[in-house]
């Protein structure tokens, strides 16, 4: 799958812990340099009582504060040629890096908890699972594709999500990104937050099934915001909202036109299956360069 790159903002985005830093100092920065113009002996463009006030000071006077202004300027320049830029330049690459496998690891986490959603009946004030309704269910995208989910199927994501989630987590360009972008991914394991609620649906199916049971099993509703707080976040900042944009759909002409489109690739892999059980085990893999 290709993923469109469109342009990213880098430096607008006030998530990244370094243009946080920046504002800060920036801040500061106005302030040394209301500092630097008050000790300075360049005259007043408009003389008055107020402009007096703000930017004068005399001559006579200790110029320490003004000295140290002036190194903080300095200090300040420093700090954007050293630290600034280059850690825009580390994460830049990180995010164009991980793009696809971000997508990928959004789409599948949005697959799994929009399923989880609709296979559980919730008290929120009790953090319980009353009842489960584990289906057939059928998703649309934003481009049109419609998505089948199952038991099987839903428990087939869990390791796709695991697989996506190694290779942002193993991203060599990953891991000199921008310290909040590797807690937004690493503070949150999202392939065995998947698996706990994963395991959760299943004891609430079973609670269910037996009788004269006296307990409900229990979720965090707070973790489960947290998860898709999270997804939404990595989406914003990937400008990969497409992964996310997922909605159930009972639409019968499409949901027959997945199954059409399933079945024909059904149909080719039987039709060359000596081809396909022929190919050489190392076939798309990548080399071992070890």
């Amino acid at each position: 799958m290709v993923i469109e790159t469109k342009k990213m903002d880098f430096k607008r985005r006030p998530f990244f812990e370094y243009n946080r830093v920046l504002l800060i100092l920036t801040v500061v920065l106005g302030v040394a340099l209301v500092v630097i113009i008050r000790g300075s002996s360049w005259p007043l463009l408009v003389d008055n009582e107020l402009m007096r006030s703000l930017f004068y000071q005399s001559e006579n006077s200790d110029h320490t504060i003004y000295n140290i202004g002036i190194s903080y300027v300095a200090a300040y320049i420093f700090y954007v040629i050293q630290v600034y830029v280059p850690e825009q330049k580390r994460t830049k690459n990180a995010i164009l890096s991980t793009k696809l496998d971000v997508w990928n690891l959004l789409r599948q986490s949005t697959i799994f908890i929009e399923a989880w959603k609709r296979y559980t009946v919730r008290d929120k004030e009790k953090g319980a699972i009353t009842k489960t309704n584990i289906g057939l269910l059928y998703f649309e995208d934003s481009m049109g594709n419609v998505i089948e989910v199952t038991r099987k199927k839903l428990e087939e994501t869990l390791f796709r999500i695991l697989e996506e989630y190694k290779k942002v987590k193993n991203n060599t360009d990953f891991a000199y990104a921008d310290m909040s972008l590797k807690e937004l991914i690493l503070d949150m394991d999202f392939a065995d937050q998947a698996k706990e609620m994963f395991d959760v649906l299943l004891s609430a199916e079973l609670l269910g099934k037996t009788d004269n049971t006296t307990i409900l099993e229990t979720y965090s509703e707070q973790t489960l915001l947290e998860y898709q707080l999270r997804i939404m976040k990595l989406a914003m900042i990937y400008n990969i909202a497409d992964a996310v944009k997922l909605w159930e759909t009972t639409d019968a002409d499409k949901i027959l036109a997945y199954h059409d489109i399933m079945a024909q690739n059904h149909k080719m892999i039987e039709e060359n299956m000596e081809y396909f059980t022929k190919l050489h085990d190392s076939y798309g893999k990548p080399i071992d360069k070890g």
